[in-house]
């Protein structure tokens, strides 16, 4: 039976770990994992991922393989997609302001 995790069994994950947790709360987004929003000790900031393992999935899945396609996952590759992600929200930003620029020089 695929397992879920919530607040308290990652906040027993991150002691056992040897990290103090001030404050977690769960993010309800990702298809892959459960996301929390953490807080480590001394005012720390950290982002906390369990993968999600569906029934359908179990015993299928390889460790570090994203479960939807296949790929390796790493720091490197979620640093990639963030920045990704980072890049395409400054572009629309950027065609945005283009936009209301050229339609007010038609005004």
């Amino acid at each position: 039976m695929a397992q879920s995790i919530d607040v308290e069994k990652a906040r027993k994950a991150l002691a056992e770990c040897g990290y103090t947790v001030d404050a977690i709360s769960q993010i309800n987004e990702g298809s892959n994992h459960y996301v929390f929003d953490v807080t480590l000790a001394g005012g720390k900031p950290a982002i906390c991922k369990f993968a999600r393992v569906r029934e359908t999935e179990e015993g299928l899945s390889q460790e570090n393989k994203d479960t939807l396609f296949g790929g390796t996952l790493s720091l490197g590759r979620e640093a990639y997609l963030f920045r990704m992600m980072f890049l395409h929200r400054k572009y629309t930003e950027y065609m945005t302001l283009l936009t209301g620029s050229l339609s007010s020089l038609k005004e």
